[in-house]
């Protein structure tokens, strides 16, 4: 087998591996979603449950959903890590071996493009993970406020 077939059937398997990891990437952020927007519901039915009594359910909730949030936060730059510097610089290396280089054409085009529109699909996925976190953040903050001054006012 002489070089530049080898080389083209490892460029394929790395492509091939990359596509296999946004995949998981963006089943994984489907289950962040889902999962935030549960412990969205189930926080809002448990205020309008207890209504003014604040519960240790609802402060529970929230710090469940701060937690999911801020894990969501850090899966994604991991991802997004792991995409840009692992493995486009690797298929950028593999591709100035090889006489045409799509994925460097793809990422040109992409960067053109990228001027010209500002929202991107994973800043818009940030951008919710971290209003969810806020949100849990505001509902954590006042539950658990109200508790430890009441706790203190009683004694």
């Amino acid at each position: 087998m002489e070089y530049q077939e080898i080389l083209v059937k490892q460029y394929t398997s790395y492509i091939e591996s990359k596509d296999r990891f946004v995949e998981r990437t963006f089943l994984t952020n489907r289950f962040y979603l889902l999962l935030t927007c549960v412990l969205m519901v189930a926080t809002a039915a448990a205020i309008e449950f207890y209504g003014d009594n604040v519960s240790y359910i609802t402060i529970a909730l929230s710090f469940c959903g701060l937690a999911v949030s801020f894990l969501w936060l850090l899966n994604q730059d991991s991802y997004l890590y792991l995409i840009k510097a692992k493995l486009a610089d690797v298929i950028e290396k593999f591709e100035s071996h090889l006489p045409f280089q799509p994925h460097i054409l793809e990422f040109e085009g992409i960067k053109e493009r990228g001027k010209k529109m500002r929202v991107v699909f994973p800043e818009a996925q940030k951008m919710f993970a971290f209003v969810s976190f806020l949100l849990f953040f505001a509902v954590f903050v006042c539950n658990a406020g109200v508790k430890i001054i009441t706790f203190f006012s009683s004694h």
